[in-house]
């Protein structure tokens, strides 16, 4: 049975960053998928299943070794209607 429930985390980088940030990511077996929600700011929002969220920051983990970037939020399920951030 498929997830039915997602964890979305936020995240800023350098701009000319995101290529290699959705890149490396995507190599990771489709554990979670990124969009931009705030194109100026560079500000990437990273969606996975609850289940894959501990897999999840593992993989940022070594992403982050080779890209810097900063987590703006992590939502939970009780906030999961509010608004990105800024």
């Amino acid at each position: 049975m498929p997830p039915s429930l997602s964890a979305r985390l936020y995240l800023r980088l350098a701009p000319e960053q995101s290529r290699l940030f959705r890149y490396l990511l995507e190599a990771r077996d489709n554990l979670a998928y990124s969009s931009v929600t705030n194109r100026k700011a560079c500000i990437l929002k990273v969606v996975c299943s609850l289940q894959q969220r501990g897999a999840l920051l593992q993989a940022l983990a070594e992403i982050h070794a080779v890209i810097p970037f900063e987590f703006i939020a992590i939502r939970s399920l009780t906030d999961k209607d509010a608004a990105p951030p800024a």
